[in-house]
């Protein structure tokens, strides 16, 4: 899956990139703005057989717009809202990874006529602001039960901090000190929590926090999952996601897990 393989698209006047591969059910992946769609290649690969997925590259990201200034949260929701109008999708679940995982709540809040269901993987804010000291001594210790991620992924979050330098460093700042739970009181729409739960970047603790604040939410926790955990046990995600979706679209009311 190359990078040329994107298609741009202007949504609100600003450009976005998108991979659309597969066929059934609709999941829209947003792409953390610290990495780029091409590493998600393994949970793409995962979905192609079960669903019809657009893994999405937002302003400020990967090939999309440079932004004059860093969009906070409820603006990356705004345009996310306006993509799924303008590529006229239906019963939508749209899946939110770490800093995008904010990006999705909001939408769960604001625009819930727009999706079905919302999968928060390992989401930032789960359980309030976090210390910058504290996130990247949590990266640290994820680095070894992620190399192959890493190392894959190096050269791509390198260039997409060169293109997007004031972005991707801002977004950190508002990833780290985000708190989304009164956001999540607001969410309109079932949600799956998915986490790791060896992630010591936003902690499996989070998750049942976030939780406590979500009216209809089912938690599913990978025991040997860390912070990327979506990317790096791809087929355990991948399994998990097609057992909400089926009891989104099948209209059941999902068990809320604490």
């Amino acid at each position: 899956m190359a990078t040329e393989a994107l298609r741009t698209i202007v949504v609100e006047g600003v450009e976005g990139c998108y991979l659309e591969v597969g066929a059934g059910p609709t999941i829209v992946l947003l792409v953390s703005p610290f990495a780029r769609a091409s590493m998600y290649r393994p949970t793409i690969q995962s979905f192609q057989g079960r669903f019809r997925v657009i893994t999405v590259e937002m302003p400020g990201c990967g090939c999309g717009a440079r932004l004059k200034r860093p969009w906070h949260f409820d603006a990356y929701a705004r345009w996310v809202a306006a993509f799924i109008e303008a590529m006229a999708l239906e019963r939508v679940i749209l899946i939110g990874h770490s800093h995008t995982g904010a990006v999705a709540t909001i939408v769960g809040a604001q625009y819930p006529d727009r999706i079905a269901g919302l999968v928060l993987a390992d989401t930032v804010g789960a359980g309030g602001a976090r210390s910058i000291l504290g996130v990247l001594v949590g990266c640290a210790l994820c680095v070894p039960m992620e190399i192959r991620f890493v190392l894959r992924g190096a050269a791509r979050i390198a260039r997409n901090l060169w293109r997007h330098g004031r972005n991707f460093l801002v977004q950190f700042w508002r990833a780290v000190r985000a708190d989304m739970r009164a956001d999540a009181q607001r969410v309109g729409r079932p949600v799956l929590l998915a986490w790791g739960a060896i992630d010591f970047v936003m902690p499996v603790s989070g998750a049942r926090e976030l939780a406590s604040h979500l009216s209809d939410v089912e938690v599913y926790v990978s025991r040997r999952g860390s912070h990327d955990w979506l990317i790096e046990r791809a087929e355990e995600f991948g399994a998990a996601v097609e057992t909400f979706v089926g009891r989104v679209h099948g209209g059941a009311t999902a068990a809320h897990l604490v």
